[in-house]
């Protein structure tokens, strides 16, 4: 009992730091009344700073990924310049969308999420950023299809493979080649990655993309894809000028 009441004394000093003691201190119940005893299928918050409210599942993953983008800061990395473009691969419900949005007002930030159940959250959650551009689509490492192959998981950890554009279950996949050629780009400022262990065909197809990226923020997935660590240590590494941790992303700037 003692090592939970320090626990929940710890998580509740986080939020009073994060959002101030009053503020805190309510989303941090909030949140408790959510996790034990969900008030609806969905829950709107307001956070300080947003431009709009945040539409959250009270009975899945929701709530985690939550904490972890706006109390534990994930994504409030360093960056040297004001991005133009943006690409969220692994987009989930748009928190870390927005997040990003938010900081970075006018860069266009194209969103990618697989699921439609997250994907119409996702669109629920950034209605009010007019520069983010929602896919239904997967980052892979060619343009073709994909599936799901673990649709009874958790909402934030889906897991895709090649699929035939036949198969009743196939979501359309990009690569970052057609996301440039879609916008009119030549490059991409920051790609963030948290695609479940699709990494390693984007690491083993660097050769095709990695020249149009100046920033990478990656999340690697080593138990779900077993080599891919090393992978990341033998393609991506070694061509960055600067890798550094942090939170659960590898955040890399490239010449």
């Amino acid at each position: 009992m003692g090592r939970r009441i320090a626990y929940y004394r710890r998580c509740l000093r986080e939020w009073r730091t994060r959002f101030g003691p009053w503020s805190g201190t309510r989303l941090w119940l909030w949140l408790q009344i959510q996790r034990l005893h969900p008030l609806r299928k969905r829950a709107t918050l307001k956070l300080p700073g947003l431009r709009t409210e945040i539409t959250l599942r009270s009975n899945g993953s929701d709530l985690a990924c939550f904490e972890q983008i706006f109390v534990h800061e994930e994504l409030a990395f360093d960056m040297p310049a004001k991005p133009d473009l943006i690409i969220d691969a692994g987009a989930n419900i748009g928190l870390a969308t927005i997040t990003l949005a938010n900081r970075f007002p006018d860069a266009t930030i194209v969103a990618l999420e697989v699921d439609a159940e997250n994907f119409r959250m996702l669109k629920l959650n950034t209605r009010g950023y007019s520069r983010v551009i929602a896919l239904n689509k997967a980052l892979w490492r060619d343009e073709g299809y994909v599936k799901i192959e673990n649709p009874a998981a958790a909402a934030w950890s889906f897991r895709v493979v090649s699929a035939a554009a036949t198969d009743p279950d196939a979501i359309p996949a990009v690569n970052i080649e057609s996301i440039l050629r879609l916008i009119d780009r030549e490059s991409v400022a920051l790609l963030k990655m948290d695609i479940e262990g699709a990494e390693f065909e984007m690491f083993a197809s660097a050769e095709s993309w990695l020249g149009s990226v100046r920033m990478l923020a990656v999340e690697i997935h080593e138990t779900i894809r077993p080599g891919v660590t090393a992978l990341f240590d033998s393609v991506i590494r070694p061509a960055a000028r600067s890798c550094i941790r942090h939170g659960e992303y590898e955040v890399l700037h490239f010449p």
